[in-house]
Parts: C-alpha cells; structure tokens; sequence
C-alpha cells in the first residue's frame, strides 16, 4: 500500500532505514554516494578557469551526465536548482536498475523454461553477422533481429517489471473511457498485469509465444495487440530507450556465450511496486564454439 501514498514516502523512508532488509538503508547509501561525487565535481568546476565544458574537455570527447546537469544549473540557476542537479544524478543512479533486472530475469527464465524459442534465438543470433566479422553482432545489427525483438517483448508482456497502476489525472473536462465518463481531476490508472493477461486482447496469454509479436502474425493475429510494460504517452519511462538498448546488448551476449539451465519449474515473485522475482537460480557454464 505504500506505493500507493506518495505523500507519506518520506516518513517511510526515515523509518524504514532502521529496519533490516527493508532496502532503505541501501538507498541511503546510494543517496550519500551520489551526494558526494556530485560535490566532488562541483568542486573541480569552481577551481577551473570559467571556459566552455567543450574547451575543457576537448571537442572530440563526449560530455558525461554530471557536467550536462551541472552546466545547466550555472546557465539556468533559479529553474535548476542544487536540489534538481541532485536528484537527477541520483535519478540516473538508480532509475531503469530494478526494471531492467527484473526483464532480463524474466528473459533469460522464459528462454530456459522454452527450448524451442531458444534454440530459434539463438539460431537467429549466429546466422547475424556484421561486416567486421563481430560474433556477437554489434547493436545497429541485433535491433534488426525481428525474433530477438519479439522475445523481449513476449517478456516484457507476461512478466511487467511494474505491478500497480500507471495513475493518470483526467484533463479538463472529463473523459469517457470505455463507456463511462470520469470528470476532470479524478485519477484513473490502468495495471500492465491486468492489461496483458485479458483473453480478449491475447490468445492464450499464459504461454510463451514469441512469435505473436513478429509482423507477419501480427497482421493475423488483429491490432488489438497492447505492450504496456512501464506505462504509455508522455509520461512514459523516460529511460526506456537505454533499457532496451541493454536488452539487445546482453541477451544475444549471454546466450551466444554461455549454456543456462534453470533449477526450478517456476519462477515465484514479490510485488513491491517492482515485481521481483526471489527464487530464479540458473546453473550456468561456458558454450564452446569450436
């Protein structure tokens, strides 16, 4: 119930970190981490001669997260507060950790628990090859792979990392949703779980089918098809991009590289906001390519 009060967080939060096991005191540590480099970093810009981040860092090489928030607070210092520079650092920290983990653990145990959808992965995986001769593929290759693409998905569909609703305030005026009106300021959401377990919507939603998300079968199958993970429209997961990029990167690295069995039939999970799962244990050992 707590994801649902956001108001009472940082009571909870005070609390929580003399409880053990409760992960606040994790966050603590990550808070103070975070604290530190930053001021680390501000330190370094104030003693530094006042050029561009370009001059100082040299045209050719990329500028980091800290300097990008950083000189945004010294161009804009009343909208971009000490406060903002901080929780976006921290944001950047944590934001995407527990979804991403939580999706590659779903990955990897719908790939083990599914022969036949892994031996078709990685059959797709060795027959892609970039012109370098690089095996893994590099990313501009893996994005293309349509069957690789339809397994994070099928995933990210059975097991959303998110397990309360995505809340959304109805606009000015109201509105009608599937037939009943919802006046201005009420708040409706919608839970992805709910979402991707209606029959109505997918055929046969408890089984691991890959294929229903390749566009040949999607044009059969109707375009009632919804994906609904980590919420949709602006206020959607802003790091959702980098998420899938380390999808794409690290499931064709693992499965080219190693041999993962699973030791369990199932994989049981807790739902606190994040649904984690608490008992995936894999057997893993080194693939030969001789």
């Amino acid at each position: 119930m707590v994801g649902l009060y956001a108001k009472f967080h940082p009571l909870i939060y005070r609390l929580a970190q003399y409880i053990p096991g409760s992960g606040a005191s994790a966050r603590g540590f990550l808070m103070n981490l975070v604290r530190a480099r930053m001021q680390k970093r501000s330190k370094e810009r104030t003693e530094k001669p006042k050029v561009s981040d370009a001059e100082q860092r040299g045209t050719d090489k990329p500028q980091d997260f800290v300097d990008k928030i950083s000189e945004a607070s010294e161009k804009n210092p009343q909208n971009v507060t000490p406060y903002h520079v901080f929780m976006m650092g921290f944001g950047n920290v944590v934001a995407g950790s527990d979804t991403t983990g939580t999706s590659l653990s779903a990955v990897l145990f719908y790939l083990t628990s599914s022969p036949r959808c892994l031996q078709a992965l990685r059959a797709e995986i060795e027959n892609c090859q970039d012109d370098s001769g690089n095996k893994p593929p590099t990313f501009e290759h893996l994005q293309k792979l349509p069957y690789l693409q339809a397994v994070i998905k099928e995933s990210l569909c059975m097991h959303p990392a998110t397990g309360l609703q995505m809340w959304r305030t109805v606009p000015k005026g109201g509105a009608e949703i599937q037939g009943v009106f919802f006046p201005e300021n009420s708040v409706v959401g919608l839970n992805s779980w709910t979402a991707h377990y209606d029959e109505k919507v997918f055929d046969k939603p408890h089984e691991f089918r890959p294929e229903r998300w390749l566009p040949n079968r999607r044009k059969t199958e109707g375009n009632g098809i919804i994906l609904y993970p980590i919420g949709m429209g602006s206020r959607t997961c802003i790091g959702r991009h980098i998420s899938t990029l380390e999808m794409i990167k690290l499931i064709p690295q693992m499965e080219f590289d190693f041999e993962l069995q699973e030791t369990s039939s199932s994989m049981r999970a807790r739902n606190h906001w994040f649904v984690k799962p608490d008992n995936l244990k894999m057997r893993v050992r080194l693939r030969s390519h001789t």
